[in-house]
This record gives structure tokens, C-alpha cells and sequence, in this order.
């Protein structure tokens, strides 16, 4: 379809980069962009988001500095999701002091709380537990009201042995009255909404769907 267009504009090449980011194909994403600057199409935010997370998802680091660069010569300033973008690139491929001295470099801009989690979760991925303790404390200091920051804070206090803290996480949580909204997920078969949450299955089906995944690890096993 794209292929078919006679001009296509900035909204048709930032859909196709994304589509190939999504799915993997950074390279694919990078030339297509380097294409739609050659010839004379001007990105948009948007496009340039789509860019970095192709480089994320794909592990080219050096791409993604060089569209980081592009995007600054262009005079964009970059925002949350680009951060975030640069944040995830390099935290996937086990550059956490890179990716933490790019946060550091945000101030005296506040870096958004979608930034810190991004970083913690690099910290997880790579087992750097001690790292994670110091974000997830930033995190909870960026929104000291949500409850999700409490667990993540308490999830990251365990994995790093600190079971105090723990502890202590837990009571401030209670003292609050702070609870975690419960996590579900929806499907829709033969226009019928089928709802599943964490913490209890109210389906009318849930035995049989268990029984079902214990015969599908069963076979994995095997």
C-alpha cells in the first residue's frame, strides 16, 4: 500500500517505520528512514519516537544516537517518550551507566516518571539490583503517591536482599491505604467480552481454562 502511494506524506513513512520497528526489523526502520530524508520529507516527532524504539527494540545503539543527533538538528527538543526511547536503548543492551548518566544529564529538568521506570526495569533485566534500589527510590520520590511504585520499590528492595525495607514499604503502603489497582485483561470471541483479572479468574469457564494451561506446561516439559 505504501509502495502504491504517489507521495506519500510524513504520517505514511512514520506508520511504515513503526511497523517495521514493532516487528523487528530496526535495519529495515533506519534505512526507510534515512530514505524519506533524502528525499526532502521532514520528520515529525513522532516519526523520530518511531525510530528509537526501532533502534531499542533492535539493539542499534549507535543508530539510535546518530537519529537522537538528527532529531536535535532539526531543533526539536526531545520529549518523555523520546527520553524513554533512549532510556530503553540503551538499558536493553546492559549499558545501565550510560543509560542512567543520560538521565542524570536531564537536570534540572525533572525526568518524568515513565523515564525512571524504563531504567528500572533495565536495572531487572540485567540483575543490577543495587542500581534498581537507587531508581526505584527516585521513582517513588516522582510519584509518591502511587501505589504501582510502592510494589516496584518493595519488588526491587527484595531482589536486593533488603527485606527491611521491605517491610517498611509494606507498612507505608498500609498506613496510606494505598492498594495497587488489580491488573485484568480482555478478549472478545464471537462478540462476547471475556474478562480475566490477577488474583481471581471470575469466568465461568476458569477450571476448565486451567486445567487446560497445566496440560500445555505439561507438554512444554516434555
Amino acid at each position: 500500500v505504501f509502495d502504491l502511494m504517489d507521495e506519500p506524506n510524513v504520517m505514511a513513512w512514520t506508520a511504515m517505520i513503526s511497523g517495521y520497528g514493532m516487528h523487528g526489523f530496526g535495519k529495515e526502520a533506519i534505512d526507510l528512514f534515512r530514505l524519506m530524508i533524502n528525499q526532502g520529507i521532514y520528520p515529525n516527532e513522532i516519526t523520530f519516537v518511531a525510530v528509537l524504539s526501532a533502534c531499542a527494540h533492535a539493539g542499534l545503539v549507535q543508530e539510535g544516537r546518530e537519529a537522537f543527533a538528527i532529531m536535535k538538528n532539526y531543533g526539536m527538543m526531545p520529549g518523555t517518550e523520546h527520553h524513554v526511547c533512549m532510556v530503553d536503548m540503551f538499558g536493553r543492551m546492559g549499558l545501565l551507566s550510560e543509560a542512567y548518566h543520560y538521565i542524570k544529564d536531564l537536570f534540572p529538568v525533572q525526568p518524568a516518571p515513565a523515564v525512571w521506570t524504563a531504567m528500572l526495569g533495565a536495572c531487572k533485566l540485567h540483575k543490577n539490583y543495587d542500581l534498581g534500589v537507587e531508581v526505584a527510590d527516585n521513582l517513588f520520590a516522582a510519584e509518591p503517591d502511587n501505589a504501582g511504585h510502592y510494589v516496584l520499590l518493595s519488588n526491587m528492595y527484595a531482589l536486593a536482599g533488603q527485606m527491611e525495607r521491605v517491610e517498611m514499604v509494606r507498612n507505608a503502603m498500609i498506613s496510606k491505604e494505598l492498594k495497587k489497582p488489580v491488573g485484568y485483561s480482555i478478549i472478545e470471541i464471537d462478540q462476547k467480552a471475556h474478562l480475566f483479572s490477577t488474583g481471581g479468574m471470575p469466568h465461568p469457564e476458569s477450571m476448565a481454562i486451567l486445567q487446560f494451561l497445566d496440560e500445555l506446561v505439561q507438554q512444554i516439559k516434555a
